[in-house]
C-alpha cells in the first residue's frame, strides 16, 4: 500500500505501477487528511485502486491508466493549480 497523509511535499510526486492500493489524501471519511504538493503529480499504471482526494497541488497533474477503481470511500475534491490530464482509468 502506498499512503501519504497530511504531508507537505516539495518536488514531484509519482506513483506508478503500484500493485497495492494507493491512498493519497482522503479527508472526507477521516481515513487520511489531504496533502499539499508543490510540484507535478503523476499517478499512472496502478492496478489495485487509487484514492487521490482532498489534496492541494501547485503544479500539473497526470492520472492515466489506473485500474481497480476508487477504493477508500467518500470523494473529496482536490485543488489543482496547473493542467490536468486524465485517461484510461477504470
Amino acid at each position: 500500500m502506498v499512503r501519504a497523509t497530511v504531508a507537505q511535499i516539495t518536488g514531484p510526486l509519482s506513483v506508478s505501477g503500484s500493485v497495492g492500493p494507493a491512498l493519497i489524501g482522503e479527508p472526507a471519511s477521516g481515513d487520511c487528511a489531504g496533502n499539499t504538493i508543490h510540484g507535478p503529480v503523476s499517478l499512472t499504471g496502478n492496478t489495485t485502486g487509487l484514492d487521490f482526494s482532498g489534496n492541494t497541488v501547485n503544479g500539473p497533474e497526470t492520472v492515466m491508466n489506473n485500474t481497480g477503481g476508487f477504493v477508500f470511500g467518500e470523494f473529496a475534491p482536490n485543488t489543482i493549480s496547473g493542467s490536468v490530464a486524465t485517461g484510461g482509468n477504470v
